[in-house]
């Protein structure tokens, strides 16, 4: 007979394992950005992921420790610290995961570092992330719970740190639904700089108001190629360059966004006089 109890549904869409093969001492001392140190082995799938609980180790608690302009340049970060928790660690995870060879619980031998990939739900789109160096810091804890008609369920309880990087501070990477590397994320383990959190801002200077039948020149610092989109054409229209026609009295909202990455924009209202 089927089982049918869809009670421990994860909390985690999916959530991956891998260990980190080697990692190339002399090439971290001649220059700690280099990502090509460090070799990763093949993902594992961990099944009935439940939660991943991280907290930043930040000074300041405002900023999260991620890949973005201010976490780079941040120098009391910490990284992550937390625990995630599965229904059943893969069998592979002392042994390959954590190249623990022929591990007890009374062996001395300490983990090597390895990274951990998963996806969530970020306002409704579907996120992908690795933290690319964890350190185990406890062995796993297991929690048992029943409850009357339910099958025993036990869980696995994995405390980790995830610890930046000499040199460029690295932790993690992003990567969202619709992105090329989407796909692809979790068929191999993909270098930090696969992924670029983009931390660009637009600020649009020029002029607020235009007559109608007259133009106005706006500009855009952004640090890159930009378009232009006029949201209110029966007020004002805007071409490739910015320039701005008034066509009617009101108010429009002219919008630059980047041309590579439409989700940056900065927006300017211009008023049309008669």
């Amino acid at each position: 007979m089927k089982n049918k109890n869809k009670k421990f549904k994860s909390g985690v869409d999916k959530l991956y394992f891998a260990p980190i093969t080697n990692i190339d001492y002399e090439k971290l001392d001649a220059d700690p950005t280099d990502e090509t140190a460090y070799t990763y082995g093949a993902w594992f799938r961990a099944r009935g992921a439940e939660r991943v609980q991280l907290d930043n180790q930040f000074a300041s608690a405002r900023t999260a420790a991620d890949n973005n302009a201010s976490y780079i340049t941040q120098k009391k970060n910490n990284g992550y610290a937390g625990n995630i928790v599965v229904t059943a660690l893969p069998p592979e995870f002392f042994t390959i995961i954590c190249r623990m060879e022929n591990f007890t619980e009374d062996d001395e031998t300490i983990p090597l570092p390895f990274a951990v990939g998963f996806e969530y739900k970020e306002e409704g789109v579907k996120c992908r992330r690795i933290l690319y160096h964890n350190e185990l810091t406890q062995l796993p804890s297991i929690n048992h719970t029943t409850e009357s008609g339910d099958l025993a369920i036990d869980d696995d309880s994995i405390s980790i740190n995830a610890i930046p990087r000499e040199g460029n501070r690295k932790i993690t990477s992003v990567c969202t639904e619709g992105e090329p590397a989407f796909a692809d994320f979790f068929k191999a383990v993909p270098q930090p700089s696969a992924f670029v959190i983009n931390t660009d801002t637009i600020t649009i200077s020029g002029a607020d108001t235009v007559a109608a039948g007259e133009t106005i020149t706006l500009t855009a610092d952004a640090g890159g190629s930009v378009t232009w989109t006029s949201l209110d054409e029966g007020k004002a229209t805007v071409d490739t360059d910015g320039v701005v026609t008034g066509v009617a009295a009101g108010t429009a909202t002219i919008r630059c966004a980047l041309a590579d990455n439409p989700t940056v924009f900065a927006s300017k209202t211009i008023t049309v006089t008669d």
